[in-house]
């Protein structure tokens, strides 16, 4: 054009996903489309169902099969370029995988286009199997080490991801961006926020949250545990889905308990409202995977509940808890046992539940929401990458 002015095509970008089903995908989609890029999605799926969303299915795979989704992998890898190009998807711009499943299609499709594309890993879950020290623990992270030779960037969620995982192993040193888990809301969807002082039946009668993908089999437990400690005086609500797998006994357990409820699945983000309007805390202790993923994790429902005025509930020596500490929000328990939450909760009254609501409302929306310039800035980063693997280890800066 003349005047100086040239006209830039949109980032293209290849989305690797390790589960189409998962609604996070579909959120991170949209957050590089509102920066300003196209995007093509492709990957596993988890369930052969229809979906609102257009995607290039791979092929299923099983929750919690780690074995399974492997071979799953290492069956793809040969034929993947042959698929990719019956399917009418074009050379990208950049490739995005989600997890270390994905990075391995990553990384076999950048051999195919040439190495000038640049790779980017989402590392936003940390297996256990990862982050253990037995052979098979040592084995996959040398293959995951050998795979971010040739990554440009890492994804990450959570700080504690880098510290405790990325360099307590001595992974290569490859730059990270952080990009935090908050709510992105829909083009031009209003967010009505709540009172400080929630409407409540009976004031004296405390209701807990439990939502997403519900799988600590511990949590259901020790929620169990209370309410039978304390009768009367707690109400749990868990909206989600159950991991069935990790928890057998999740339906019966429920049934057996008139101060638990389950409400089943919800709509994201149009149900966010509602939910955490049932409730006075937002449960974020997770013991799935105690000493690795679990206390790593900056997961959705910190965001979302602060959000909304739910006050969260963490333990001490998590990522979560330092997050609560260092805002100076929510209650921080110091261990695990019963005998501490049953304490910590039976002193909380209705002014105290209030006050804290209200020092969780007064937070800057900024903490808990992913605005516009968020996005364009992710994205910015993504075209400013160098066409060929970064080794320096510094942070990718937005200019």
């Amino acid at each position: 054009m003349s005047g100086g002015c040239e006209m830039r095509e949109p980032l293209n970008i290849l989305y690797l996903a390790h589960d189409l089903d998962d609604a996070a995908i579909w959120r991170r989609k949209d957050m590089f489309e509102r920066g300003g890029a196209t995007v093509d999605v492709v990957g596993f799926e988890r369930k052969q169902v229809d979906r609102a969303h257009s995607a290039l299915s791979l092929g299923t795979t099983r929750d919690g099969d780690f074995k399974q989704r492997i071979w799953r992998v290492v069956s793809n890898l040969p034929f993947l370029p042959r698929t990719i190009k019956r399917s009418g998807l074009q050379r990208p711009d950049v490739i995005v995988a989600r997890n270390m499943e994905a990075l391995a299609l990553g990384l076999r499709l950048k051999a195919h286009w040439g190495g000038d594309i640049p790779l980017v890993y989402e590392l936003l879950d940390i297996h256990r199997l990862q982050h253990g020290q037995s052979a098979k623990s040592k084995a996959v992270r040398a293959v995951e080490a050998w795979m971010l030779k040739s990554t440009d960037l890492v994804m990450i969620s959570s700080e504690a991801f880098k510290t405790n995982y990325l360099d307590a192993f001595e992974m290569p040193d490859v730059p990270t961006l952080l990009i935090e888990n908050k709510v992105l809301l829909r083009d031009g969807q209003m967010l009505e926020r709540p009172r400080p002082q929630r409407q409540v039946a009976s004031p004296e009668r405390i209701a807990i949250g439990w939502f997403g993908i519900l799988r600590c089999s511990w949590t259901l437990s020790q929620l169990d545990a209370l309410t039978r400690a304390l009768p009367g005086q707690f109400e749990i609500v868990m909206r989600g889905r159950p991991a069935l797998d990790q928890m057998p006994d999740f339906h019966e357990t429920v049934e057996a308990n008139p101060d638990l409820q389950f409400g089943g699945a919800y709509r994201w983000p149009d149900d966010l409202p509602s939910i955490y309007a049932e409730c006075d805390f937002v449960w974020m202790i997770d013991r799935f995977d105690s000493g690795g993923n679990s206390d790593w994790l900056l997961p959705n429902r910190l965001y979302e509940g602060a959000l909304f005025g739910a006050i969260p509930i963490g333990l001490n020596g998590t990522a979560i808890a330092a997050r609560l500490q260092a805002i100076g929000i929510g209650l921080v328990l110091d261990d695990i046992s019963l005998d501490t939450l049953a304490q910590a909760m039976s002193q909380v009254q209705r002014v105290q539940i209030n006050s804290m609501r209200t020092d969780v409302l007064s937070q800057n929306l900024g903490k808990w929401v992913t605005d516009q310039s968020e996005c364009r800035a992710l994205v910015k980063t993504l075209s400013n990458l160098k066409h060929e693997p970064n080794t320096s280890g510094q942070p990718v800066m937005d200019g």
